[in-house]
């Protein structure tokens, strides 16, 4: 960055040793990295942004196990943890760009489109089938976000989650409805069955041969949409569980959702059953990086007050929302 050009290998190689100097870093591992470096070099590597994105990572990674070994070796030997702080602070801006003084508005303005364009075209909208809610977050919810439904108990969170799979399904996306707990498979598309062809709910259970004439009525001689159903018991998917079904799902079937429907958040396994409070946080956190990291939009819902800190005033309410 300083140069404006990629370093020899020398250079490079060098500073290397010098930072595994520094760092105390083990021989091997040393020995490794500069290896990994003489044959990126010896490769013709189209991507260097990739590569650099990566080696600052790596650098980050072993700046804090260096720290952190350091404030070990520090407290065994009767250290303060005001030293340690400043230890870990320091390993933290490893790979941080402080010279980054963030962007002129104005003189990014010609140049908006292009960035949009590397960036993969920033948005990818989902629209929601409510016109006021698609146009206020204009063009609805997108990729890489996790968005929730809060409602109280029996306040219709479930039906407006199904309502959301089908309008999905009905514009091209490709949607995964995990079910946990109560709402079986058969349940949720019975409900996703009435809003994909216009009829009624009593009616699908009531007069299936009614149903069944409508159906075939259509001549779908394609499929118009394809969403895929998935049943967790209570207290048993956890982010990871979800993480893996995804990535199973992807390599039996081809199936990559564009939109995840968990119903819902209160009925997954906490992270720690001790304090629901810091556990809805941290698994509303881990859910938006399973967004994020398979490119998809996620819908949830949660019970309001389920998660709140006990004895506390602050309680939330539909009327107070």
């Amino acid at each position: 960055d300083k140069h404006g050009t990629v370093p020899d290998p020398v250079t490079t190689i060098a500073a290397i040793r010098s930072y595994a100097d520094a760092t105390k870093m083990r021989e091997d591992t040393e020995s490794g990295v500069i290896r990994l470096v003489e044959i990126l070099y010896a490769l013709d590597v189209p991507d260097q942004e990739f590569v650099r994105g990566e080696v600052i990572k790596f650098g980050a990674n072993q700046a804090m196990v260096a720290a952190l070994s350091q404030c070990i070796t520090e407290m065994n030997g009767g250290g303060d943890a005001s030293k340690c702080m400043e230890i870990i602070s320091k390993a933290a801006a490893v790979g941080q760009d402080i010279n980054d003084m963030g962007a002129d508005v104005f003189e990014t303005l010609p140049v908006l489109p292009d960035m949009l364009s590397k960036d993969g075209g920033y948005r990818h909208p989902v629209k929601t089938g409510f016109p006021t809610l698609d146009n206020c977050t204009f063009g609805g919810p997108c990729r890489k976000e996790l968005w929730m439904v809060l409602g109280e108990s029996g306040g219709g969170k479930s039906a407006l989650l199904a309502n959301l799979a089908a309008t999905a399904a009905k514009l091209g996306e490709k949607v995964l409805y995990i079910t946990i707990g109560d709402l079986k498979q058969v349940d949720v598309m019975h409900r996703v069955a009435a809003r994909l062809t216009g009829t009624p709910m009593h009616e699908i259970s009531g007069s299936p041969s009614e149903y069944l004439k409508k159906v075939l009525s259509r001549r779908w001689n394609t499929r118009p949409f394809q969403m895929k159903v998935k049943y967790f018991q209570s207290g048993e998917p956890t982010c990871d569980t979800i993480r893996a079904f995804l990535v199973r799902l992807r390599i039996t079937s081809g199936f990559v959702p564009t939109v995840v429907i968990v119903d819902y958040l209160d009925e997954m396994r906490p992270p720690d059953r001790g304090d629901l409070y810091a556990s809805g946080g941290e698994l509303s956190q881990s859910l938006r990086k399973v967004a994020e990291d398979f490119d998809c939009l996620i819908w949830t819902a949660s019970q309001v007050n389920r998660w709140h800190p006990e004895g506390s005033d602050d309680v939330i309410r539909k009327d107070n929302i």
